[in-house]
């Protein structure tokens, strides 16, 4: 598995947006961990992307990094 250790939400302008995705078939899933006890997606990890395509848009709100799109397979 892959995982990627987000910056503080202070670090980064409010309404920054933050795209991922998976462009490969292999098995590993990609895990973004918010920063200390910062939110993702409404908890402090997001472990949805685990499928070629998937994709999924976050914005900073200014506490938290919130999920406003995603498409997963």
């Amino acid at each position: 598995d892959i995982v990627v250790n987000l910056p503080a939400v202070a670090t980064v302008p409010v309404g920054a947006r933050l795209r991922v995705k998976k462009t490969s078939s292999d098995a590993k899933k990609i895990t973004l961990d918010g920063n200390a006890s910062e939110q993702i997606g409404g908890g402090t990890t997001y472990a949805s992307i685990d499928a070629n395509g998937d994709t999924a848009l976050f914005i900073n709100t200014g506490s938290a990094w919130q999920l406003i799109d995603s498409a997963l397979t």
